[in-house]
């Protein structure tokens, strides 16, 4: 059951139990005792969370949709909340044309709609700094990186060079290097 199903469901068994008679509210009661501790939701906090409908530009980038989704995945453990995310086939057709989608769709509270956007957005900026990295590592690797020409001044490299410089270098140390050769003659 969705994370907002059972918020829905929880506030119906409390309204019965706080305002049903008898039998009926000590059973709402009960039930709701028994959802809420089964899912690990206070219930002191249930007239506080509002899940609302959200709807988040990602990109068409698919790995940015992914990232986004993973992030909302690994709070919550349902991959059942989206309602356009499709991860077999991440694109749909607009006026007779296949396009990619660049919104994610999906109900959350406030509290976690904040963190989420806040940590995709550092993580997104973080892994295109890191595949800027593992891109001048595969030139290091495969020895294609401009060396400077000998008639050029040797420039001073400032730290942050030289740990790119450095990082690039350990990273190239797990890359394969590419069969040019053989790849062209085969």
């Amino acid at each position: 059951m969705r994370k907002d199903d059972i918020m829905a469901r929880l506030r119906k068994l409390k309204a019965l139990a706080d305002l049903g008679v008898g039998g009926e509210a000590d059973n709402a009661a009960a039930l709701l005792d028994r959802i809420a501790r089964e899912n690990g939701i206070d219930l002191a906090r249930i007239d506080d969370i509002v899940e609302s409908e959200r709807v988040v530009r990602v990109g068409t980038d698919e790995w940015k949709q992914r990232l986004f989704c993973h992030i909302v995945w690994r709070r919550y453990r349902d991959k059942e909340m989206f309602a356009t995310y499709d991860p077999p086939n991440l694109s749909r057709f607009v006026g007779g044309k296949r396009r990619p989608f660049n919104a994610v769709r999906f109900w959350c509270a406030d509290d976690f709609f904040v963190e989420v956007v806040a940590a995709f957005e550092i993580l997104r900026r973080d892994y295109e700094r890191q595949l800027r990295a593992f891109f001048r590592a595969f030139l290091t690797a495969n020895d294609l990186l401009l060396q400077p020409r000998a008639d050029e001044p040797e420039r001073e490299l400032s730290a942050a060079d030289r740990r790119r410089i450095l990082d690039a270098e350990r990273l190239a140390l797990g890359i394969e290097r590419s069969e040019l050769r053989k790849q062209i003659t085969d």
